[in-house]
């Protein structure tokens, strides 16, 4: 759990080997950023049976109390983010497409957001959920 913000920067990657693979961001206070040129590679865990293990699915967890932005694309950052991002009080902001250059950070996420602020020259979503079968959520919709 982070308390204080979280910034990414340089070559970040996933546990991809060994017992527990997978990375969930529990970002409890401050906010979430990825800073420009970085390789972003996150994949969220596909179980949770262990107590101490992170949840099924889910790759950036920001509880309900916290309302700061959670900035995932900026400048010429790129890579891949797999996994339901969960911030239901918070801004998910995107810009930039990776600067156009990389291709950007390609989202294979189900988003449970306050808003969405995107201002991406390309956004393309892949539903987590309907690539994975065991997501935790059985039913997803778009709500205003």
């Amino acid at each position: 759990m982070f308390t204080g913000g979280v910034t990414l920067s340089g070559l970040v990657q996933s546990a991809t080997t060994g017992t527990y693979t997978g990375t969930t961001l529990d970002i409890a206070s401050g906010q979430f950023s990825v800073n420009t040129g970085t390789d972003l590679i996150l994949t969220a865990p596909t179980t949770s049976t262990c107590s101490v293990c992170a949840y099924n699915g889910l790759i950036i967890m920001q509880p309900s109390t916290n309302t700061n932005a959670v900035q995932v694309q900026q400048g010429d950052s790129y890579g891949s983010l797999t996994g339901i991002i969960y911030a239901p009080n918070a801004q998910l902001y995107m810009n930039d497409s990776g600067g156009d250059k990389n291709g950007g950070i390609a989202l294979t996420t189900d988003l449970i957001v306050g808003t969405l602020f995107d201002k991406t020259a390309t956004l393309s979503l892949q539903s987590y959920s309907l690539t994975h079968p065991t997501s935790p959520l059985v039913k997803v919709a778009l709500v205003e």
